[in-house]
């Protein structure tokens, strides 16, 4: 059980690095002239399609293996992404990221009523250290309080964290698969945003290939592990280690786009992992 715990930590802290890239690619396209909603919707479709030609390449049971919560997923991924810009526009990106990654308590808090019992003293302290050091990471930035961009900011914490239990328990067939149908989901979202701003393409050979590198890594990489990673060791602890997302975030911020370097990085990383180290001696006990 130690082995496959550890495994499972593994597969979701990966996951996280691979989310962590999004904005590389993101900031090449905003310089390019594309805004947030018409990135998100180059990022699932060019997963939709590199997916769906691989699944068809390597005869994969697309239609068999299809399960209804893995297009729920996307529908919830895209919600928290179109929830998370909305807040960072109107009460700053410090914030919307605060109020996003708030969602492993809120996981945490949904299994312990439904099994009527609170997390073992270690669960809790990992989860604890684990969004300390995620908002000591974030650190602080321009804030403007605005009801709806709090709202906005929440919403998307709870479409994220509703992702993560929607697929909590069930078997996996083939993970991949399922990365195709949570993208199918998120398009179908996404695609009514953009109809209804009535958003522009700036189509290129650039801007492609920065969608196929952001699909690859951010959504088929990241998802693929992600659940991968949640059916075997569940969406409670799932959650809290996929906090190790701002901290990789931050670093690659550091090194490739040139952000200062900061004690929060160093402080903040150094308490998230302490709390991964807590929750597996959590699941050693």
């Amino acid at each position: 059980m130690q082995n496959s715990f550890l495994m499972g930590a593994a597969l979701v802290i990966i996951s996280a690095l691979f989310y962590a890239l999004q904005p590389l690619f993101a900031t090449g396209l905003y310089q390019l002239g594309w805004i947030p909603l018409s990135v998100l919707v180059l990022r699932f479709g060019c997963s939709m399609i590199l997916m769906g030609g691989y699944l068809v390449l390597t005869r994969r049971q697309i239609r068999k293996h299809f399960d209804i919560r893995a297009l729920l997923f996307g529908f919830c991924m895209a919600g928290s992404a179109l929830g998370y810009y909305v807040a960072g526009q109107r009460i700053g990106f410090s914030l919307a990221v605060m109020l996003l990654f708030a969602f492993p308590v809120g996981v945490t808090l949904f299994f312990a009523f439904r099994a009527r019992r609170m997390p073992s003293p270690l669960k809790l302290a990992a989860l604890a250290l684990s969004v300390c050091g995620t908002y000591w990471v974030v650190g602080g930035g321009p804030v403007t309080l605005d009801g709806l961009g709090v709202a906005a900011g929440l919403a998307a914490a709870c479409c994220y964290g509703t992702a993560m239990v929607i697929t909590d328990g069930r078997h996996v067939q083939d993970p991949w698969v399922d990365v195709f149908w949570v993208s199918v989901g998120a398009v179908a979202i996404l695609g009514i945003a953009l109809i209804v701003q009535g958003v522009d393409f700036p189509i290129g050979l650039h801007s492609l290939g920065l969608g196929a590198g952001l699909a690859f890594s951010a959504t088929i990489m990241a998802t693929g592990l992600l659940i991968a990673g949640i059916a075997k060791i569940g969406a409670s602890d799932a959650a809290t280690l996929a906090l190790f997302e701002a901290f990789f975030a931050a670093l690659f911020s550091v090194m490739f786009l040139g952000d200062p370097a900061s004690i929060g990085l160093l402080g903040g990383g150094l308490l998230i992992l302490l709390g991964a180290g807590l929750l597996t001696r959590s699941a050693r006990a």
